[in-house]
């Protein structure tokens, strides 16, 4: 399955300079983070922009983690 990610120019900054935080912030979706984060300090804050940069904090590795460890358990013990 192919994935399309268009980045539009918002807020008077230039679509190169919001790429990298806009693709980080939709991988962390495709790698399983639902929702958004509401830490304004975060990759998967509601509104993305370039301001704090694209490393993904702790706490958002974290959640990832937390998410692969259930479906690990979940594909071992076939029980849930």
């Amino acid at each position: 399955m192919a994935m399309l990610i268009g980045v539009f120019s918002h807020h008077g900054q230039r679509s190169v300079d919001v790429a990298p935080v806009v693709a980080t912030h939709e991988l962390g979706h495709a790698l399983g983070y639902w929702g958004h984060s509401p830490n304004p300090n975060d990759v998967m804050r509601p509104r993305v922009g370039n301001s704090l940069g694209a490393n993904l904090r702790p706490a958002e590795i974290e959640h990832i983690l937390q998410v692969y460890r259930r479906f690990r358990r979940c594909t071992s013990n076939c029980t849930c």
